[in-house]
Formats: structure tokens, sequence, C-alpha cells
């Protein structure tokens, strides 16, 4: 009878060692045949990233997607490539605007907590006479920040440095770098790296804390996330600060397909809440995993998830979501939730479905890698060309989108107001419901107020807007671009002005010669206001070559712009006086009388042009 029960024992321990060996078999079956979205299997995305790394000269790149509480991590090429180091679990890279979205989760926790209202006037939190350039008075509210809607052109002074000692405290920094309001608030959506630092430092004011501490106390530590700096310095993580000093940069030549090294390319961002993150590929998915967990950490209420990825500005009068607080909406195969990131040394992606639990980050050490991100996103979400959103519907009314469009993310101010004379967007119309941008980009109306940009396989909606101080703006792909009647005309300025600068110079040869001849032959007769009018020729060409260097100038130091500025303003009261000698001698000399109109005319442009283009608001 013993006998029986020992086997009887042995029988049952066999079987439940079997049922688990099967069960473990089933997992590992289950977790192979796991498919993304897009109907990627799981065990294909090391293949996948491999293919795309290699068709995009990616050098390194680290790749997680997640679903549920299955994570599937990918490593690509190497950290340094010169010495042969691979991208691994211990590689740092910089995450740049992926930084952004902390900003927007600390500014919802703060809303749960009651400490700030998004629709509130953000002056209430700063200290009082913060801002010094603001063109409306009217308010600027948290939900503007998220939405990039507080109506500031591009910074024209550096937000970061290479000399880790000339780091600013944000507030400062801020202040330092402060850009024109040029659009009333809540009307134009402009990227803004200022306005999302701003945020970040409404967030400090709140709490007594400085930034980076907050993100620390509430995010990082809550999430367990041990391998992240957000000090622009890294020094808030030493750890990530010697991973950081062994990552090396890369850029594409993109004219012979080389591939040049930067180094390690380390910049120090000012304005670090808006890009300054950096770590692990593993922290960086922790964080996206609690993005699509209600029970994570970030906040105590479901309902403030709902509301942070809730729309919070729109495609087609209020139809279609473009931006959730701070993060965008993307069309891809399904609509994805995203943020990317991009800094002097890296690219990032950052890409979330709350349905499905789905979501995926991506890390490189090129410089300008959207491609690789993009074909990435798309192959674990699906292509955009498959999203119904694209589908043609029955249409019943249209609006005329023709014309000409500056890309909102510009300069409409300041020393750098001409440089929005080369980003234009010219749409012509063909039909009711279809318009072409060049021979390679079609519009065409999908649904009443929505309409579908089509350039090869990417496809982006666009809808339509207006205000009466700007005229139309147009929605494309979470970007607005804004309508510029007067462009022809502007264009027509700039290339006259470029015209006289030239003669002015080659005048100045003939007067030279003239002179030499004069003095050969002891020929001594001078000219009224001769002096005069050469000074304005020879400001001419000095005026186009100082726009020249302050357009170039991406990182411009704010001594620089004081120095550009009073340049400017000093060749516009030198046409001025020289335009009104040039009067006083028409009427008063009688030889010369050519001469004196030629001076009136070129100068009187001259201040035209300055006026126009706003090249003497040094100040701001």
């Amino acid at each position: 009878m013993k006998k029986n029960s020992d086997v009887s024992k042995c029988v049952g321990s066999l079987l439940v060692i079997f049922a688990v060996i099967i069960s473990m078999l089933s997992v590992n079956v289950q977790a192979a045949e796991k498919t993304f979205p897009s109907g990627l299997k799981a065990d294909e995305l090391g293949k996948t990233v491999e293919s795309i790394a290699k068709e995009t000269s990616c050098v390194s790149a680290a790749v997680a997607v997640f679903s549920g509480d299955n994570v599937y991590t990918e490593f690509y090429g190497n950290a340094d490539n010169e010495n042969k180091i691979a991208a691994d679990e211990d590689t740092v890279y910089e995450w740049g605007s992926v930084s952004k979205t902390m900003i927007w989760v600390s500014a919802m926790q703060l809303y749960e907590q009651g400490k700030l209202d998004l629709n509130e006037d953000v002056r209430k939190y700063l200290p009082q006479g913060f801002f010094k350039h603001l063109k409306y008075d009217m308010p600027i509210t948290m939900l503007d920040l998220m939405n990039h809607k507080g109506g500031w052109q591009e910074t024209i002074y550096t937000i970061q440095v290479k000399d880790e000692n000339e780091i600013m405290p944000l507030g400062e920094a801020l202040q330092y770098s402060e850009p024109l309001q040029v659009f009333k608030p809540g009307t134009v959506s402009a990227y803004s790296n200022w306005g999302a630092a701003l945020a970040g430092y409404v967030i400090e004011c709140i709490t007594g804390m400085k930034y980076g501490d907050y993100v620390h106390e509430n995010i990082f530590k809550p999430l367990g996330m041990e391998h992240t700096s957000i000090m622009p310095d890294h020094k808030d993580n030493e750890w990530v600060r010697t991973q950081r000093e062994k990552l090396k940069s890369y850029a594409k030549n993109f004219e012979n397909s080389s591939i040049k090294s930067l180094g390690t390319n380390m910049t120090f961002i000012n304005l670090y809440p808006a890009g300054a993150a950096t770590g692990t590929i593993g922290d960086m998915s922790i964080y996206a995993q609690a993005l699509v967990n209600d029970n994570s950490p970030l906040f105590s209420k479901k309902e403030t998830f709902d509301e942070l990825f809730s729309g919070s500005d729109f495609y087609n009068n209020g139809k279609n979501p473009a931006v959730c607080h701070g993060f965008f909406v993307m069309n891809r195969g399904i609509d994805t939730i995203e943020h990317s990131g991009a800094t002097d040394a890296c690219s990032s992606n950052l890409a979330i479905d709350r349905k499905s639990k789905t979501g995926l980050v991506v890390l490189t050490n090129m410089v300008g890698s959207g491609s690789f991100y993009n074909k990435i996103t798309e192959s674990v979400f699906g292509k955009t060309a498959d999203n119904p959103i694209f589908d043609k519907k029955k249409l019943s009314e249209s609006a005329d989108l023709s014309g000409m469009y500056s890309i909102s993310r510009g300069f409409f101010g300041g020393q750098q107001k001409i440089f929005s004379m080369d980003n234009i967007l010219p749409i012509s119309k063909i039909s009711e419901s279809e318009y072409t941008i060049g021979r390679q980009i079609s519009i065409n109306q999908i649904d009443d107020g929505l309409y579908k940009l089509e350039q090869g396989e990417e496809l982006y909606l666009v809808s339509i807007d207006s205000d009466e101080t700007i005229g139309k703006i147009l929605h494309i792909g979470g970007v607005d671009y804004i309508e510029r009647p007067n462009f022809n005309t502007e264009m027509a300025m700039v290339i006259c002005y470029v015209i006289l600068a030239v003669l002015s110079v080659v005048f100045l040869f003939v007067e030279l010669i003239v002179l030499l001849v004069r003095i050969s032959k002891k020929i001594r007769k001078h000219f009224a206001g001769d002096i005069l009018i050469t000074l304005a020729q020879i400001a001419k060409p000095l005026s186009v070559l100082t726009a020249a260097v302050m357009i170039g100038m991406t990182d411009c130091p704010r001594m620089y712009g004081y120095v550009f500025g009073i340049t400017q303003l000093v060749f516009m009261i030198i046409y001025a006086v020289t335009a009104v000698m040039s009067i006083i001698f028409l009427f008063s000399q009688q030889e010369n009388k050519l001469r004196y109109i030629l001076s009136l005319l070129s100068n009187a442009y001259g201040v035209a042009f300055i006026l126009t283009f706003e090249l003497w608001w040094f100040w701001a």
C-alpha cells in the first residue's frame, strides 16, 4: 500500500513539473508571438531595428517597446564608433525635447493638488514684472504654454553654453533670452523652448523648489529612475555625467552620405526643463510605461491621466486633437501620443497608445535622425496611410487655403525678421478641394474643414483658421503656418537692398579711381556732401553683411545682439541724415543734381528697409 502511495506521489510530482514546463513554454511562445499594433512580431523587433538603422545610417540606437508589463529592448551599433564601444543598457543618451513631457506631468501633478489653475494667467505665479517684451496685454495661461500658444517667436539669444561655468539659474536664463511676443496668446501654435522652460519656472515658483529637484522628488524617485539626470550639467546624477562623457555623437553628411564624428559634443542647456534630460533607455521605458498605467505613482487620480491625455488643441474646430496638454497626437496606423527630441548630440522619440498599453521609446547618438525614429515608430504602430482618419468623407463645404505662408516657429520681429523670408510655403489652388505645394506635395480635402497633405508616403492632417490681426492660420501636422500676404513685396525689398549694396561697392570703386585720377592731375574739386554720401554708400554693404552674420548666428550672445542692433541703428541714422542733406543740396547746388537724386532715393529706401524689417530693434 505504501509502495503504491509512493508511486502516486512520484507520478503526481512529475505531472506538476510537466505542467510548469508546459506553462513556461506557453508563456515563451506567447511572448515570441506577441504582436504590436502594426502587426510586427516582438521577435522581429531586433531585425527591424538593425534594418532601419542601416538604411538611415544610424551609428547607434537603443529601442524599447512595451506592451503591458512585457518590455522588448534592442541595441544597435556603437556608443563610441572610433573605439568600437557597443551601445548597451548602461549607455546614456540626451533626451532632448522629450524632457518637456516632464514639465507637463509636473504641471498636472500641481493641478491635481489644486496648486495650479491651467486657465489662470501665469503672471499670478511669477515674480512681478517678470516679462519685458510682451506686445499684448492678455492673459498667458499654463494651457497656452502646453499648446505652445504663448505668442512668442523663436528666441534670438543663446539658450545653451559650451562652458558649464556659464550656466545660469533658470529664472535668470529666461529673462536673458526672452523673445519678442509677436502673436496674441492662444491664437498661433509656435513651438517654443522658451515657453516650455517658462512653464518649468512656474513650477519652481509654485513649489519653492528648483525644477530639477521637483522632478527628482516627484517623478524619478517614485518611478525608480536611478539612471537619469535633469540638470544641465548632469551633476544631479554623477553616474549619468560619467556615462555621458563616454558617449560620442555623429552626423550624416547628406551630400556624400558619409558619417562625421562630433566627439562628445556636450553642451549645457540654460533653459534645461525644455531639453536637458539624459539617461538610459531602461529609465525612459519606465517613464513611458508610467504614462499608460493609470495606477502609476505619477498621479493619485485616474481622472488626472484622462485630463492630461485629452485634447487641448485641435484641428477642424475641435473635432480632431492635435495636442494633449503638451503631448502631440500623431496619426500613425493608429493615433498615438508622442513627443520627439533633438539636441546637438542625440535624437529621441517617445510614443504611446493608452488603449492597448503599448509604447515605444527610441534614443540615438545621431544628430537629426528623425527618419530613423519615424520608421521605427511606424513599424510598431503602423503606417500613416493606413489610418482611417485620412479616408475621404462626404463634403459639404470648403475653404480657400491658397496663399504664401511662413512657419510660425520663426522670427517676425527684431534683428532676424528677415530670416523668415527663406522658409515659405506657397500653396496653389487647383480646384475647390485640391491644392499643391510645388510639384511633389498635394493637399486634398477629406472632410468639412479637414484636409490631407501628402508628400510621397508621408501624410499630415491640415485645417485652417483665421485671426483678424494675422489672417489665415494653417495647422499642418501639429505645426502652424501663418499667412504672408505681403511676402512678394518684402522679398522684392530684400533683393533691391542687396542690389543697392552691390551697386554701392561698385560706385565706391569708381569713385576711388576718379579720386586717384584727380590726385594725379592735382585736381582738388570737391562736391557738397561728398563725404556724407560716400559714408552712406559704405554703410549699405556693411548693413547687409551685419544682417547676414546675425541671421547665421543660431547661438547669439546678448552682447553681440547689442552690437549688431546698434550698428543697424547707426546705419539708419546715416541714411536718414544723408537723405535730408541730399534734398538740401539738390535745391542749393547747381551741379551733380542726378547724384543727389540717386542719393536721396537710395538712402530713403535704406531707412524704409531697416524700419520694415526692424533690424534696429536690438534691445529685445
